[in-house]
C-alpha cells in the first residue's frame, strides 16, 4: 500500500481526490463499454475492506477502484494494478481507463463514444465530487439495493449487481438518488427525471447539467 492510500481516509483532502478520481475513471469505463455497471461491494473479503467500487459486465470484465487500498485493478482476480501514486501522475481519467481495458484484452478507440444513460449518472456523481473537493461540507456517494426509479413498465431487465442506486449525500444528509439507468429523484418522491433529457438540453455538456441540478448547493 502506498503512502497515498494510507492517507486516503474519509474526511481528508486525499480521500476526496481518490473518491472523485474513482468515480471519474469508472464513469469513463462505462461510457466506453455499455455493458458495464457499478455494483455494491459484498460484505467481507479484500474488496470490502478496501472500500472498493466494483464494476463488471456480470460475466468476464471486472474492474475495481480500491479507495482504501492500492488503487485501480482489472481482471477477475485484480491481476492488473494501477497504484494511486501512478494514477495521479497519468494525464487523464481516460488514459487510466484505456490502460485497464488493455489489461482485460480490449482495444477500444481512443475517443470515447456518446455517453449512455448509465454512464451519464456516474459522470454526474463524479462531477459533483470533483466540484466539491474544497467544499467545507463533506460529500459522499453511498450505494443501496433499489429497482430503477422509472417504474416497472420502463425498467430494463436487471442482471446480477444491477439492482443498485446511489445516494448523493452532503454532510450525511441525502441530496438526491441516481439509479443505474440514468434516472434521478429527490428524496423518496415517486417522480424521477431522465438525466439524458437534461443532458441533451444542455448540448451534452456535463457542468451546465450539474449546475442546474445542484448549483444551489455548490456555492
Amino acid at each position: 500500500m502506498t503512502s497515498l492510500s494510507i492517507s486516503a481516509e474519509p474526511g481528508t483532502i486525499m480521500w476526496r481526490h481518490v473518491n472523485a478520481l474513482s468515480w471519474r475513471v469508472l464513469s469513463e469505463l462505462a461510457r466506453r463499454d455499455n455493458s458495464l455497471f457499478v455494483g455494491l461491494t459484498g460484505y467481507g473479503g479484500s474488496a470490502s475492506h478496501a472500500h472498493a467500487l466494483m464494476m463488471t459486465d456480470g460475466a468476464t470484465r471486472h474492474y475495481q477502484a480500491r479507495r482504501w487500498g492500492l488503487g485501480f485493478t482489472a481482471g477477475n482476480g485484480g491481476e492488473h494494478q494501477i497504484e494511486w501514486s501512478e494514477a495521479f501522475s497519468m494525464p487523464s481519467a481516460r488514459s487510466i481507463a484505456m490502460d485497464l481495458e488493455r489489461a482485460n484484452g480490449l482495444n477500444f478507440p481512443a475517443s470515447s463514444p456518446p455517453t449512455s444513460p448509465r454512464a451519464l449518472g456516474y459522470r454526474v456523481l463524479a462531477a459533483v465530487l470533483e466540484l466539491t473537493l474544497g467544499d467545507a461540507a463533506q460529500w459522499e456517494v453511498c450505494g443501496f439495493p433499489a429497482r430503477s426509479f422509472a417504474g416497472d413498465a420502463n425498467s430494463p431487465r436487471l442482471r446480477e449487481w444491477e439492482d443498485t442506486a446511489w445516494s448523493l449525500r452532503r454532510d450525511d444528509e441525502e441530496v438526491a438518488q441516481i439509479d443505474n439507468f440514468g434516472h434521478l429523484r429527490w428524496g423518496l418522491q415517486c417522480d424521477s427525471m431522465d438525466l439524458m433529457q437534461l443532458y441533451m438540453r444542455h448540448d451534452r455538456r456535463i457542468i451546465p447539467l450539474v449546475s442546474e441540478l445542484f448549483g444551489r448547493l455548490l456555492k
